[in-house]
């Protein structure tokens, strides 16, 4: 039986720092589990609940584009990242972009696309302002100008070729350097620990995420680019895939004709051989200066040479050398037909109420036929 005065003094023990251990019997004859394995040499114990090692980051994070630029942001982030003048890196894209005419601007979409919009700003710079360029950094510069000189000059002689071709062999020698002599690690980077590392710490501020107004002007905007970027590439294809394109800028001949459908047509003639084949089109546009050929050519001929056009809507302008004996049957059901012919004025055709020009000329050595559904036919000598 217990009394009060038997608990008031083992409580007193217990305060003035008296211990009672109450063992177990079952628990007194088993043996004390063995010590613990010391950890590594320069590592801390093992937490409780044996979490495996991790690695604590020691790389910043990669290149992100600004999130508060006007534009994409590729300057701004490339600026922040290397340590450079961001109004430096605008102005080297705008010359290129002038340069190529900006034929270079889907370069500049593609880097858009694939560099991610930075979730805190600014972010960490590998280089701070005036610190030299590492070898990897040199060979990165190296590319992108060997890519911007082929962008600029193209394939325009052995010089062009050369200059891209060495700013590439460049920067992959010194890609390589860097992969041969890499930079040594930082004196406080941990490369393994027991202990749950925590991450980096942001160097910016967190980015609030993009408003649904930016978003949309964004959208448009970027949809446009590639519309208009689509457009130039589909029209170049359309011509190779569906037409026939005749170009020499020499004489000045340009002939394109889309499955008899349309026909734009420029030609300054310098010899009969420059004289095209027989127009036959629901639309076009077709202007030819026969006035560079000698008139020597046509009277060599055994037969008139013919110049035969049909076509449905569109402009005919046609120039004749001055001295050449031709004949002509020219008709417009719908507009005019102007020429300074002599002795040669436009008449109305009853049937249509359109305009014929008829020349008729027994030792002619030029054949004009031009039969115009709605336009204009314009006849002229290059005197």
């Amino acid at each position: 039986m217990t009394n009060e005065h038997d608990i008031d003094a083992h409580n007193d023990d217990n305060e003035t720092g008296g211990a009672t251990t109450t063992m177990d019997p079952e628990s007194s004859s088993s043996e004390p589990p063995p010590p613990a394995s010391p950890p590594p040499p320069g590592s801390t114990p093992p937490p409780a609940g044996g979490v495996p090692p991790r690695m604590r980051p020691s790389q910043p994070n990669g290149l992100t584009r600004d999130p508060y630029s006007a534009l994409g942001g590729v300057a701004s982030g490339i600026a922040h990242r290397y340590g450079l003048s961001t109004a430096l890196v605008r102005l080297v894209f705008v010359v290129v972009l002038l340069a190529t005419f900006f034929f270079a601007l889907p370069v500049y979409l593609a880097a858009w696309a694939i560099i991610p919009r930075a979730r805190v700003w600014p972010p960490e710079a590998l280089r701070l302002p005036g610190q030299k360029f590492s070898s990897r950094d040199l060979g990165v510069i190296a590319l992108i100008g060997g890519l911007v000189a082929f962008l600029i000059f193209g394939v325009d002689g052995v010089g062009s070729v050369l200059v891209a071709l060495a700013f590439v062999t460049a920067g992959v020698a010194l890609l390589l350097q860097h992969e041969r002599n890499p930079a040594p690690p930082a004196p406080d980077a941990v490369v393994a620990s027991y202990d749950a590392a925590p991450p980096t710490a942001p160097v910016g501020q967190p980015v609030p995420p993009r408003s649904a107004k930016r978003k949309w002007f964004l959208g448009l905007g970027i949809g446009a680019v590639v519309l208009f970027f689509a457009s130039i590439i589909a029209v170049p294809f359309a011509i190779f895939a569906w037409g026939d394109l005749d170009v020499d800028f020499d004489s000045g001949t340009f002939d394109f004709r889309f499955d008899d459908d349309l026909a734009l047509i420029d030609i300054e003639a310098t010899d009969l051989d420059d004289l095209p084949e027989p127009i036959d089109a629901q639309a076009g546009d077709i202007s030819i200066d026969l006035s560079g050929i000698d008139l020597s050519e046509f009277e060599a001929l055994d037969e008139p040479a013919v110049l035969d056009i049909e076509l449905g809507t569109g402009d005919v302008d046609i120039v004749l050398p001055e001295g050449l004996e031709y004949t002509i049957d020219a008709d417009v059901a719908n507009g005019d037909i102007d020429t300074d012919l002599d002795g040669v004025s436009p008449t109305v055709d009853r049937s249509n109420r359109g305009e014929v020009v008829t020349v008729s000329n027994g030792e002619a050595d030029f054949d004009l036929r031009i039969d115009l559904r709605r336009g204009d036919i314009n006849i002229e000598t290059d005197s």
